[in-house]
C-alpha cells in the first residue's frame, strides 16, 4: 500500500521543518500544507509543498486538504518538528494493510523533546484518554477534551486507547472518507483529536496506540503568527462545533455546551459560524447518526469519561483559589486587535510603546519548555501570553 505523510504547518522554524521533512522523507514521500501565507517556507527537497489559502485557517482544515489531494493508500498526519524511529512506516503499512484492521485510527508512543530536539526526560507517553466536563486553568470549562494516558505502562504490541495524541496520526484514507471527513468542520487551531477519535468510535472503527516511539517538539517555537480576538473565537468555536455534530440528544448536547458556556474567555464571535460551516456540521451529524453507535455509548462503555476529583485536580495544577472565578478572565480590550508574544525579558507593549507595562490577569500554567500566563497593558488594555522559558529537566 502507498503511504504518504500530510504535514500541516504554519510558521514553522526552517531549521525544524527541514530536519522533520527530511527524515520523514527517508521512508515516505512527504505533503507539506502551509496553513496561509504570513511567513515564507523554504521548499524542500523532495517534498511537495502546498500553500491553499494565504489567511490561516487551522491545522484541521489543513491535514483535510492534504488527505484530499493525497493519492496514497495510507495518510500520515504530522507536525513539523518531529522525529520518528526506523521502521515506523512499515509498521504502520504492516497493520494498516490487513483488512481487519482497515478501521483502525493508529497513533504513537510519544517523547517529548526540548526546541534542540533533545530529550526532555525518560517519560514517554502511552496515548490518550477522552474526557468529557473538564475544569482548566484560567477558569475554563472544556466538554470534551483528549488527556495523556499519564498513568498507562508502555506497551510492546499493538493495543487499543480512547484517543490519538501527539501530532503522529495513520489511516487508510478511504477509511477517513468513511468516518465522514471529520476534520472540515474544523477553523482555526484545536480539537483534532477530539474530533478524530470520536469519528472513529462512532463508525466502528478503534484507535490503536502503536509501540514505537515518536519525538515530538513540545509547544515549539513559531515565525511571524498573528493572535487576534478573532482566532481566540475560532478556537472555542472548534469545542462548540464538536459537540454539536455529536449524534446526541438536544438534552446531552445542552448539557456539555452549558458546561461550557461558563468559560468567561469566551467572547461574543464564538456564537456565530458561517453558512457554510453550519452546513458541514449538520452532514456529519447526519453521518454520524448513520454510525454504529452514538453518544451515549461511548460514555457507557468507557471510551469518553469523566474524570476522577484526582485527575481534575490534575487538570488545575493546583485547587484553585476562591478569587479564581473572579480574575482569571483578562478584561476585554476597548480596541480589537492581535494578541502579543511576550517573552519576559521584553516587554514593550506593541500598541502603546509603553515598557513594563503588562498586568497579569490569569494563572501561570508550567507546560514542560516554558511558563504560560495572560495579561493585559494597563496603558492601553492590549492583549498578552508571557512565556518563560523554564529550566530543562535534570
Amino acid at each position: 500500500m502507498k503511504t504518504e505523510i500530510v504535514m500541516a504547518v504554519r510558521g514553522e522554524l526552517e531549521g525544524n521543518l527541514e530536519r522533520t521533512a527530511l527524515a520523514a522523507l527517508e521512508e515516505t514521500p512527504v505533503r507539506i500544507i502551509q496553513d496561509g501565507t504570513e511567513t515564507t517556507i523554504k521548499a524542500i527537497p523532495g517534498a511537495g509543498l502546498f500553500a491553499p489559502w494565504s489567511v490561516p485557517r487551522g491545522p484541521g482544515q489543513a491535514r483535510h486538504y492534504g488527505i484530499l489531494q493525497s493519492k496514497a493508500d495510507i495518510v500520515i498526519l504530522t507536525d513539523g518538528h518531529m522525529t520518528f524511529p526506523k521502521g515506523w512506516i512499515a509498521a504502520i503499512v504492516g497493520r494498516l494493510s490487513k483488512k481487519e484492521h482497515a478501521r483502525d485510527l493508529l497513533c504513537f508512543r510519544t517523547q517529548m523533546l526540548g526546541h534542540d530536539f533533545e530529550s526532555m526526560g525518560d517519560t514517554v507517553l502511552n496515548g490518550a484518554c477522552l474526557r468529557m466536563m473538564t475544569r482548566e486553568v484560567c477558569d475554563e470549562y472544556w466538554p470534551i477534551s483528549v488527556k495523556w494516558n499519564k498513568n498507562k505502562s508502555a506497551t510492546k504490541k499493538p493495543e487499543p486507547v480512547a484517543a490519538v495524541m501527539g501530532a503522529c496520526y495513520a489511516m487508510r484514507r478511504e477509511w477517513y472518507f468513511k468516518i465522514g471527513e471529520p476534520l472540515k468542520i474544523l477553523e482555526e487551531w484545536g480539537q483534532d483529536e477530539e474530533i478524530l477519535s470520536l469519528a472513529c468510535h462512532l463508525m466502528g472503527g478503534q484507535v490503536i496506540l502503536m509501540p514505537q516511539v515518536c519525538g515530538h517538539i513540545y509547544a515549539a517555537p513559531h515565525l511571524g503568527r498573528v493572535e487576534s480576538a478573532d482566532r481566540n473565537d475560532l478556537r472555542w468555536s472548534n469545542r462548540r462545533v464538536v459537540v454539536l455534530a455529536l449524534p446526541a440528544t438536544d438534552a446531552e448536547r445542552k448539557k456539555l455546551l452549558d458546561w461550557m458556556n461558563q468559560t468567561r474567555r469566551i467572547m461574543g464571535d464564538y456564537f456565530k459560524l458561517t453558512d457554510d460551516r453550519i452546513e458541514r456540521i449538520s452532514g456529519l451529524r447526519e453521518h454520524f447518526l448513520r454510525g454504529k453507535l452514538k453518544w451515549r455509548d461511548l460514555i457507557e462503555r468507557g471510551i469518553v469519561t469523566q474524570p476522577t476529583e484526582v485527575e481534575q485536580k490534575s487538570y488545575l495544577a493546583s485547587s484553585p483559589p476562591a478569587a479564581d472565578g473572579r480574575i482569571s478572565a483578562p478584561p476585554r480590550t476597548v480596541l480589537s486587535g492581535k494578541t502579543q508574544i511576550v517573552i519576559r525579558d521584553v516587554e514593550v507593549c506593541d500598541r502603546c510603546g509603553a515598557r513594563d507595562s503588562f498586568v497579569q490577569t490569569a494563572g501561570r500554567r508550567n507546560t514542560m519548555s516554558f511558563d504560560l500566563a495572560y495579561a493585559r497593558c494597563k496603558k492601553c488594555g492590549h492583549k498578552a501570553q508571557i512565556r518563560t522559558k523554564t529550566q530543562k529537566p535534570q
